[in-house]
């Protein structure tokens, strides 16, 4: 059986495109939606989560990219989190011509036992509003940091950007639904995975859709990118070699991820309901190379069954062993060898 989950990273709008981990600490804006008009200002909260006493936080560092036809930086202000623990250092740059912002905060030596630990603001971000339009208020490097005996040591985090837009659109797309070719398949097979996804936002959407499977970790089946209009629905088809599973006995749930790209970024930002992206509804069984009826082991019943298959005395899909699509008599001479434990 098939489960697939639309959306995307593991983590959704950092580098990978996954739906975000539960635990791993995060840097993200708060707001992540803003719709302020001109000639108006607002200010966005740089903030982390889930900062672990194992790997509290001494420092942090971020550049921030954004779209100078709608908007000028005008301040940047410390937040409490690190002051919180001890004296810091920090300092920021303002570059509107370039439209990025820097910031960098480091808690004074000699450090504390511990450093922040925790959720908190980082900094305060203010932009003037120029003009209507939209723009990701894009992280292009970020760092975390704590303290290892004397050594600064980078905390695996995950950047979640923000986003402006004025008017307000909406931003909506979804997994609809997915039909797997089959719900039991042996590892020499290739199945597809159809997924449909609609737009029920506003406009026209450049649009990823990655898919996942559960081998030892989440690996990558593929990667389909769409333009898909307001309204407007389509359905994408993945390739799903199930190589991967050895020789097979295994339960596979695949992890459908669908996530917006704009400025060249897959992003979860502008997107109205991130938990419609994802999208589980089946499971696919691989059972042992040869074991027609899956109880567990490849015997002369399973032979019998692969020579009344080839015999059209009966209907059974699971006679196909090399999965080239038909039954014959090469199905039935590689039974035999897989029942004789030849191959």
């Amino acid at each position: 059986m098939l489960a697939i989950l639309l959306l995307a990273y593991m983590t959704i709008q950092g580098v990978s495109v996954v739906k975000a981990s539960p635990t791993l600490p995060k840097i993200f804006v708060a707001p992540k939606i803003n719709n302020v008009a001109p000639p108006n200002s607002f200010t966005i909260d740089i903030n982390v989560s889930d900062i672990s006493a194992t790997e509290s936080l001494y420092g942090w560092e971020f550049e921030m990219h954004f779209n100078t036809s709608f908007l000028d930086a005008i301040d940047v202000d410390q937040g409490p989190f690190l002051k919180s623990v001890s004296s810091t250092f920090f300092t920021s740059q303002i570059d509107n011509p370039a439209g990025t912002v820097n910031a960098l905060c480091m808690i004074n030596f000699p450090y504390p036992e511990q450093g922040a630990v925790g959720n908190g603001n980082l900094c305060n971000i203010t932009f003037q509003v120029g003009a209507n339009g939209a723009t990701l208020l894009r992280f292009v490097d970020t760092e975390l940091d704590t303290i290892v005996g004397m050594s600064v040591v980078p905390i695996d985090h995950e950047p979640l950007h923000g986003w402006f837009e004025y008017p307000p659109k909406n931003h909506d797309v979804i997994a609809t639904s997915n039909v797997p070719e089959t719900d039991e398949a042996y590892y020499t097979w290739t199945i597809d995975v159809n997924v449909t996804v609609e737009n029920q936002g506003e406009v026209t959407e450049n649009i990823n859709i990655t898919a996942y499977y559960n081998a030892s970790s989440w690996e990558e089946i593929g990667t389909i990118s769409i333009t898909l209009a307001s309204s407007a629905q389509m359905t994408v088809t993945f390739s799903f070699n199930l190589g991967g599973a050895g020789r097979g006995d295994k339960d596979y749930i695949v992890m459908v991820v669908v996530v917006l790209i704009y400025e060249g970024v897959c992003t979860t930002a502008p997107d109205s309901n991130v938990d419609n992206n994802v999208r589980e509804e089946g499971q696919v069984r691989v059972p042992l190379w040869g074991d027609v009826d899956d109880n567990g082991v490849v015997n002369i019943l399973d032979l019998k069954k692969v020579k009344l298959a080839y015999s059209k005395l009966i209907e059974e899909p699971m006679a196909d062993i090399d999965g080239n699509g038909k039954i014959d008599i090469l199905d039935v001479k590689k039974e035999k060898l897989i029942y004789s434990g030849l191959i």
